[in-house]
């Protein structure tokens, strides 16, 4: 595959351009191996995520406090907060 470089921004529309510019310029093998690849970083993302909130649960189960379970989990006071609301 091409290891394309456009300034790293995180803008979403240059990314989106970026995509389409890659598109057009790659075979289909390589474009069915690059959505395989975007899958497979969706994936580990969305299990990272229910990792932390997987650990903010169980520090609540152990009656850390909200502070506590932010800093290890990287989650909101308001999203502990929110849990803790489900537990009860």
């Amino acid at each position: 595959m091409r290891n394309w470089h456009f300034c790293g921004t995180k803008n979403a529309g240059v990314k989106r351009a970026t995509e389409i510019i890659r598109q057009e310029n790659i075979s289909p093998e390589e474009w069915e191996e690059a959505k395989i690849e975007a899958s497979k970083r969706k994936v580990i993302k969305l299990e990272r995520e229910e990792e932390r909130f997987e650990n903010a649960r169980n520090g609540i189960l152990k009656g850390y406090d909200d502070q506590i379970i932010a800093d290890i989990t990287g989650l909101s006071i308001e999203q502990i907060q929110e849990l803790r609301n489900e537990s009860i």
